[in-house]
Order: structure tokens, then C-alpha cells, then sequence
């Protein structure tokens, strides 16, 4: 309830800002909310009892989610945007629209992780799914970085998955040259991954299914 109610919130601001000065100008915003969403909306799908079980459907759609999550986080990073309107917007309505973005996307990333935890301690328990929840938390940082720096999309993946691996082979072969990205990456993979235990610890105290998991 609270992402939808930030998100609709955003929303309200940009058409507000839209109208008063006929400048749709956080466009950005919306695709990027409509990216963070999808991560919540496929997670939620794992989590159903009809999906959680199966394991043929379970994995492709964790993959397919492991490559959206990023783009929730990612909103945070469009607050380097601050300032780009001015003179139609000011800065502090600027800001606030930003922020509010920032909010959406944090939201996003802990509703979306969350779900997906739970769907996989269902299955394989407690331990797993922590593990596998981190992992992804830390890949998400590092998407991050990828989307920021290297302006890669989620679906660039599948369309253009030469490139891809050649700026990925390009990073490896001339580490130092790329030293400040790479640093960077593992800062933002660092903080999502803390960030996701801290979140996983204290879901062991709210749900029921872990005291069954930990006995088991």
C-alpha cells in the first residue's frame, strides 16, 4: 500500500508539474517507476501458491526477475537529474519530485526482494533463500552501475548480448583503466547486499513460516 500510494503521489506531481508549465518533463520518471514495478509485479507471482511449487516455472521467472530488479534501486540514481529543469520548475518542487522517485524506488526494491524471499523459503527453506535473496540484492547494485555508467537496459540483455559481453570483457582484460566503475559497482553491491540481510533478519521475527522453516 505505501508503494502505491508514493507512486501514485509521483504521478500526481508530474501531471501537476505537466499542466502548469506544458513541459512533460519527467518522462524519465515514468518509464523508470513502470521498470520498478515490474520486479514487485513478478515477484508477487512467485509468490502465489499456484506458481511457488513449481520449479520449471519458478526458476525462468526468477531469472527474468533477477534482471529487472535493478531497475527499482535505479531510481534513486535519477536524482542526479536535480536542477535539469530549471527555469520552468524550481529546484525545491524539482527536488521533491525526485525524492519522491527515490522513495518509490527503495520501496520497489524491499517490497520486490521481500516477495521473492518468501517464495523461495517456502520451497527450500530458510538458509536458501537467504543466500540466494543476498546474492540477488548485490547483482541488483551492480546493475545498478551497469544501467548508470554504462546506460545498458534490462532487455539489452536478450537484444544485444554481443555488446554486452564485450564491455564486460573490456572491464576484466584492463581492470585498473576501469577502476573507478568497478569500485563503484562493488560499493552499491555491498550496501544492497547488507541491506538485504538487514531486511531478511528482521523478517524472521514477522513471519509465521520461518519459526516452520528453522525447525525444519
Amino acid at each position: 500500500m505505501g508503494l502505491a500510494l508514493a507512486s501514485v503521489l509521483l504521478l500526481t506531481a508530474i501531471l501537476a508539474v505537466w499542466g502548469t508549465t506544458g513541459r512533460f518533463a519527467y518522462g524519465f520518471l515514468v518509464v523508470n517507476l513502470g521498470l520498478a514495478w515490474i520486479p514487485v509485479a513478478l515477484a508477487a507471482l512467485l509468490a502465489t501458491g499456484r506458481v511457488r511449487g513449481r520449479l520449471l516455472v519458478v526458476v525462468p521467472l526468477g531469472l527474468v526477475w533477477l534482471l529487472f530488479l535493478p531497475n527499482a534501486p535505479y531510481l534513486v540514481t535519477d536524482l542526479v537529474h536535480a536542477g535539469e529543469q530549471a527555469p520552468l520548475v524550481p529546484l525545491r518542487v524539482d527536488l521533491a519530485i525526485l525524492l519522491m522517485a527515490a522513495v518509490c524506488g527503495v520501496l520497489a526494491w524491499a517490497v520486490s526482494l521481500r516477495l521473492f524471499e518468501l517464495a523461495l523459503r517456502t520451497r527450500f527453506g530458510l538458509r536458501t533463500a537467504r543466500v540466494v535473496a543476498i546474492a540477488a540484492a548485490a547483482l541488483a547494485g551492480v546493475g545498478i552501475c551497469v544501467g548508470r555508467v554504462l546506460r545498458w537496459n534490462s532487455w539489452d540483455v536478450v537484444t544485444r548480448p554481443a555488446k554486452l559481453l564485450d564491455d564486460v570483457a573490456a572491464a576484466v582484460a584492463d581492470p585498473v583503466a576501469h577502476a573507478r566503475g568497478l569500485t563503484v559497482m562493488l560499493v552499491a553491491a555491498a550496501v544492497l547486499g547488507a541491506l538485504a540481510l538487514a531486511q531478511s533478519l528482521l523478517d524472521d521475527r514477522k513471519l509465521p513460516i520461518d519459526r516452520v522453516d528453522q525447525k525444519n
